[in-house]
């Protein structure tokens, strides 16, 4: 990607902080997509052109516009295992799993995968992952155990 494609790009994001508060964001994050699609980027087609599939949409970006490392969906998920899996661990053995699916998913899919909606798949029903979640927390603090797990995941740290 280069010429006009990039310089469009950066005008649309202007800090790294910034692109990681769209990226967490379903919403934001869609719209921000869709907008650049209506600009002809399509990070997906980039991903696809240069062989990209382990890596998420937003190190692209990050390394289009911020000269940013290309960091793999699976250097992510090694980087959340070693600096935080040990803090869900007081959650128990079962949302430890949980987690790790969730993080197997994301290395497959990406970011929509971490997410409530990741808990109505087959698999996740299998193993009744939404009711072992309820155990531990209430019905209104899954989002946000959701969202936690996406700032650990795309904490700036491991970028800089």
């Amino acid at each position: 990607m280069g010429g006009r494609s990039e310089d469009n790009l950066k005008k649309e994001v202007h800090t790294l902080e910034e692109l990681r508060t769209i990226w967490l964001n379903d919403k934001k994050r869609n719209e921000f997509l869709e907008h650049l699609k209506e600009k002809y980027i399509d990070i997906e087609f980039v991903k696809e052109l240069n062989k990209l599939n382990n890596v998420d949409g937003f190190d692209i970006i990050a390394r289009i516009v911020f000269k940013a490392p290309l960091i793999t969906k699976d250097e992510r998920v090694n980087y959340f295992v070693n600096k935080h899996l040990n803090k869900i661990d007081k959650y128990g053995e079962d949302i430890r799993f949980i987690v790790l699916r969730l993080l197997e998913k994301y290395q497959i899919g990406g970011i929509d995968d971490i997410s409530p909606k990741a808990l109505r798949t087959p698999d996740m029903e299998r193993m009744s992952a939404m009711n072992k979640l309820r155990s531990k927390f209430d019905l209104k603090s899954i989002p946000s155990f959701f969202s936690k797990l996406r700032e650990m995941l795309f904490e700036l740290k491991q970028t800089a």
